[in-house]
């Protein structure tokens, strides 16, 4: 007999603190690679309101390659970087000279830890985990899915002034006007196996104008979420959505100028968000990294790895985990497992995969990781940056995505 379980995703709008702090903290690891693309970082911003002065603030903490961090440019480079992200999301025109900058806590990289990429090692100790669900898009958990894709719906309307998609012209509402850039979605699913058994709730906390009441807002956005999700469930055949309780701002009115002046955040506040949610607990976030470290690369092959074991059919569920030891090339632990959903046993599984990896299919270090999936390419973290996530990506699919191997069960 089938048991149900549930799962849990929250996904930030672009402008909530944390999500921002992400955001910058990859277009910030994308400037570091366009000047060296082995360069060593590890960035963590972290955004505020400096009361004093009466402005945005942004401290950068972390580490960096020391031949970087002694240009005489490159905390002038960051600025411009944050400033004009803060601008592009909040819809602002705010100067360089309109935020308070602070690199005290941003240290030079050893250069010992500083080869580790050259030489194609792991450039520090650590694990990734990723999941993979068969059938559903991009192989996403559905509540994962649904959140980030219901936080972009709402962050749609907002850069469009208020105006509502056509797609979803059957929700009889045509405008929104009265948002703001933070705010949050968390989605609640249960399965039975590994079938979508309904989806329980939708919270959803959005900051807007107080031209805008909050009874207003819920009459408006509710009908758009609900057309959302049936178009949802129309256009993948078996899944069964319900008819979740949609819950908005259930606080009441939420007219504080929120972002940073109402909430300090930073970037590695919350490595659930950007993974998996209750899944599994993925141990960093990989934000501002270069990929020598094992936070996102890691946690991004393992994705790669679950994604084939549902994509060729061994199963309908997967969960990739694999460890690395800093200055070691390779992988020494993986372990996938598949929730009861397997059509072999768990070593066969594994042997396969490891017979992927012997026959050049899939990547099994973080360098040959690094290649298959372009991370010294600035433009990958600003893609994800753009996307505010590490699967929803525009304008093409992530390489992390794809099913690359046969069928083994159709």
């Amino acid at each position: 007999m089938l048991e149900r379980f549930t799962h849990v995703f929250e996904a930030g709008r672009r402008g909530k603190p944390d999500e921002l702090d992400w955001q910058i903290a990859q277009l910030m690891a994308a400037r570091c690679l366009e000047i060296d693309p082995y360069a060593r970082c590890n960035l963590r911003v972290e955004g505020g309101w400096d009361r004093e002065g009466q402005k945005p603030s942004v401290i950068v903490r972390g580490e960096i390659s020391e031949p970087l961090l002694s240009r005489g440019t490159l905390e002038q480079e960051l600025c411009a970087i944050a400033a004009g992200h803060y601008n592009r999301v909040n819809r602002t025109s705010l100067s360089e000279s309109d935020f308070s900058f602070s690199f005290a806590s941003l240290n030079p990289q050893a250069a010992a830890l500083a080869s580790n990429a050259r030489h194609e090692n792991s450039g520090d100790s650590g694990s990734g985990l990723g999941i993979a669900v068969r059938g559903t898009h991009l192989a996403l958990p559905y509540e994962r899915f649904l959140a980030k894709e219901i936080a972009n719906l709402v962050d749609e309307i907002y850069r469009a002034d208020g105006a509502v998609p056509d797609r979803l012209a059957n929700s009889d509402v045509a405008r929104i006007e009265g948002l703001r850039s933070d705010g949050k979605v968390e989605v609640v699913a249960t399965y039975l196996g590994r079938d979508l058994h309904s989806v329980r709730g939708v919270t959803i906390a959005a900051n807007h104008e107080a031209a805008l009441p909050v009874g207003e807002l819920r009459g408006r956005l509710e009908p758009v979420v609900r057309e959302y999700l049936s178009q949802f469930e129309q256009a993948h055949p078996g899944v069964i959505v319900g008819a979740p309780r949609i819950h908005i701002n259930g606080a009441g009115d939420w007219t504080d100028v929120g972002g940073w002046r109402t909430d300090a955040g930073n970037s590695d506040a919350k490595p659930h968000r950007e993974w998996f949610g209750t899944w599994g607990v993925n141990e960093d976030s990989g934000s501002g990294e270069d990929p020598s470290k094992p936070s996102a690369t890691g946690t991004l092959l393992a994705r790669y790895i679950a994604v084939q074991v549902v994509g060729s059919g061994l199963a309908d569920m997967a969960r990739a985990l694999l460890k690395f030891d800093i200055g070691e090339k390779y992988a020494s632990f993986l372990e996938v497992n598949t929730y009861g959903t397997g059509r072999a046993s768990q070593d066969d599984i594994e042997r396969r995969v490891h017979e992927w990896i012997a026959g050049g299919q899939l990547p099994h270090s973080l360098s040959d990781a690094t290649r298959e999936f372009g991370l010294r390419d600035p433009c990958t973290y600003r893609r994800l940056a753009a996307a505010s996530d590490y699967f929803h990506l525009p304008h093409a699919d992530a390489p992390w995505n794809r099913v690359v191997v046969e069928p083994v069960i159709r």
